[in-house]
C-alpha cells in the first residue's frame, strides 16, 4: 500500500498493524461516499471517522484509494489523504486515550 501523505509503501502486515492500533485506541466508522469499476481498477472516495467509547467523533480522515487487482487477487492499493488530517489522527494516538 503506497501512501500519499509520506509517499511510503506499507506491506500488507504492517497496514494491518496500524489499523489494529487505531481500533485499540478509538472506534472506527468507514463510510465508501463512492466507488468506480475500470477494467482492472477499483477507484473509491471514503471516510474514515474515530470516535472515543461515549460516541464523540476526534477524526474525520477524507480518503482516495486506487486499488489494481492481478490474477484475482489485489496487487496494489494507492491511498491519498491529506498530511493534515494524518497528523491530527497521529497526534491523537501519541496522546492516548481521552482523560488518560
Amino acid at each position: 500500500m503506497w501512501r500519499s501523505f509520506d509517499q511510503v509503501v506499507q506491506e500488507k502486515a504492517e497496514q494491518l498493524a496500524t489499523m489494529a492500533a487505531l481500533r485499540a485506541r478509538w472506534g472506527l466508522h468507514y463510510r465508501v461516499i463512492e466507488r468506480h469499476f475500470i477494467g482492472y481498477q477499483m477507484i473509491q472516495r471514503h471516510e474514515l471517522t474515530t470516535t472515543e467509547p461515549d460516541g464523540t467523533v476526534t477524526h474525520r480522515l477524507q480518503a482516495a484509494a486506487f486499488l489494481t487487482v492481478r490474477n484475482g487477487q489485489v496487487h496494489e492499493l494507492d491511498e491519498y489523504l491529506d498530511s493534515r488530517e494524518v497528523a491530527g489522527l497521529a497526534a491523537g494516538m501519541a496522546s492516548g486515550p481521552a482523560g488518560v
